[in-house]
């Protein structure tokens, strides 16, 4: 009885075992079905890319497909690994690279496996799509030998974005482009916040602070076709305001603010200017307009002076160079070293002479940013 117990569990298991084969079986996508997806991960070669389409899909190891948006293909490839809910795919023909991108949202038409020839005057397939044909693919994408004819490059890329892969290595650490973002706003600046006290002696003691705030805030404004000139170039308006205070011998009190506002830009190189992940090298310049005030007072223990205002015009301009570094959503962080120089201009009521000062120097400044 017992033994008659057991081999009926076994024979269910088996049973159920089949049954869900034939399930998956039963959804497995034939050829010329379609789906819609979105990217989850590309590699930075373009090889390699993870959707959020898998089993649960009727995708299986081993198939092919063409991913294509309405203006064209955009690449073939052929699933590596695959998961009920994701799959990663070896993209062994890449038509528009441009369009492989985080998040982004196409469609796949599930195709015969492509055969491949020697002879690169023969045709690699006869189907009827817009893409052309005639053009070898490189070795390596045979169906059924991905894995084991795949470079170490792409091995490589395939072990970053493999859903089982290291949980240390995120989406958000991998390089990539983010095209669609074209808009940034930033902020930058450069803040020390000191205190001091003077003792005059007999005329008594004061105490303030020697403070610097060097502040700017901007919007930045990307090109996107690579085919423009402008690419590495990125236009940009901002504000800046600097306020410093400082306590002389004596217990003058001085203190200087300006406010002005501007237009620059800057030129990327080393990475694209849309890249995330990597650290993108940049030179920068700037000018604009704005005004500024200086306040003087002198206090000495318990003896105040009334203090004095004096208000003018400046103008400034700036050079520098400097990193930007980028997370996948968006958010970055920005290092700048600039040389910065500041006129100013002013006009003393019942004095002929105008009196001018020019500020110069090098400024080292952070900074956080945001681009959608």
């Amino acid at each position: 009885m017992a033994c008659m117990e057991k081999s009926i569990c076994r024979l269910s298991k088996y049973l159920i075992v089949i049954i869900a084969l034939r399930g998956v079986l039963a959804m497995a996508l034939e050829v010329d079905e379609k789906l819609t997806l979105r990217i989850l991960n590309v590699s930075n070669s373009k090889k390699t890319m993870l959707i959020n389409r898998g089993l649960e899909d009727g995708l299986a190891v081993g198939d092919h497909a063409k991913f294509y948006l309405t203006t064209g293909i955009v690449s073939r490839g052929v699933i590596v690994k695959a998961s009920p809910s994701r799959s990663i795919w070896s993209l062994y023909r890449v038509v528009d690279n441009e369009q492989l991108a985080l998040d982004k949202v196409m469609n796949l038409k599930i195709s015969s496996p492509v055969k491949l020839s020697q002879d690169k005057t023969k045709m690699l397939s006869q189907d009827s799509s817009a893409e052309p044909a005639g053009i070898p693919l490189a070795p390596g994408a045979e169906d059924g030998m991905v894995d084991k004819n795949l470079s170490n490059e792409d091995k490589e890329d395939l072990a970053k974005i493999s859903p089982d892969s290291s949980p240390a290595t995120s989406v958000e650490e991998l390089p990539g482009l983010a095209r669609e973002k074209s808009l940034e706003v930033w902020g930058i600046m450069h803040f020390s916040g000191l205190s001091a006290s003077q003792d005059a002696g007999s005329q008594g003691t004061s105490s303030g602070s020697d403070s610097i705030l060097d502040f700017s805030v901007g919007i930045e404004k990307y090109f996107i076709d690579r085919k423009l000139w402008l690419h590495n170039i990125t236009l940009q308006f901002l504000i800046h305001y600097s306020s410093r205070k400082t306590i002389g011998l004596g217990g003058t009190e001085m203190s200087l603010t300006a406010y002005e506002y501007g237009l620059g830009g800057s030129w990327h190189f080393w990475a694209d200017p849309f890249a995330y992940g990597k650290p993108i090298s940049f030179i920068t310049a700037n000018f604009g307009l704005g005004s500024t005030q200086e306040y003087f007072a002198q206090n000495t223990g318990s003896v105040v002076t009334t203090g004095e205002t004096l208000s003018g015009k400046s103008s400034f301009w700036s050079v520098g160079a400097g990193l930007k570094y980028y997370l996948a959503r968006g958010w970055g962080f920005r290092l700048l070293l600039d040389y910065y120089r500041r006129a100013e201009q002013y006009s003393i009521a019942g004095e002929d002479t105008d009196y001018s000062k020019v500020v110069t120097g090098p400024r080292m400044m952070v900074g956080l940013s945001y681009r959608w």
